[in-house]
């Protein structure tokens, strides 16, 4: 393998297919149990894994295209893959060891259960993940489209030559 194959963005969709299987085939269920604005949503490990992806397509063309025109700051581009697959191994851990529970439980029962405040708990927690990874990606995209919008600009610009620049000094200076 060479080394322009092996690049860290590359993890931003390798890591997700390679954690959701791991998930998938270690999780207690298959099903995947959300709850959110009220109403419950089923998933499987690969439609999350999906979702991830599709997430990703256009931060990781960002890191491509920044790479490509090599304005890359390093410190940014392995933070924004750090905290990225971060996130996505958390979510997909908390939904492989948390049980979906009985829909039943929210609705038609007095007082409080322990399983259903625990399972809700965890639930949040990955609302607020997911939330949290969209904000990252929505962050990244604009630091990422700033960049190489103000290169393009620079590269149209002429470069100037000592002469040329000396000379539009004085002018400036004179006029």
């Amino acid at each position: 393998m060479t080394a322009k194959l092996t690049r860290a963005e590359h993890m931003l969709w390798i890591v997700p297919i390679i954690y959701g299987l791991i998930a998938h085939y270690s999780a207690y269920s298959e099903i995947i149990l959300a709850y959110y604005n009220n109403l419950f949503y089923l998933y499987n490990f690969f439609n999350i894994v999906v979702i991830f992806l599709l997430i990703l397509i256009i931060p990781f063309l960002i890191h491509i295209g920044i790479r490509k025109f090599e304005i890359r700051n390093t410190i940014i581009a392995i933070a924004h893959i750090t905290i990225s697959l971060t996130i996505i191994i958390g979510i997909t851990f908390i939904f492989s060891v948390n049980l979906p529970i009985n829909t039943d439980w929210l609705y038609y029962n007095s007082g409080e259960l322990s399983t259903f405040t625990k399972w809700n708990y965890y639930n949040e927690m990955c609302i607020t993940l997911f939330k949290t990874f969209i904000g990252v990606q929505v962050v990244y995209c604009i630091y990422g489209t700033k960049v190489l919008i103000s290169n393009y600009i620079l590269s149209r610009k002429p470069v100037l030559t000592q002469h040329e620049y000396e000379n539009e000094l004085a002018m400036q200076m004179a006029g």
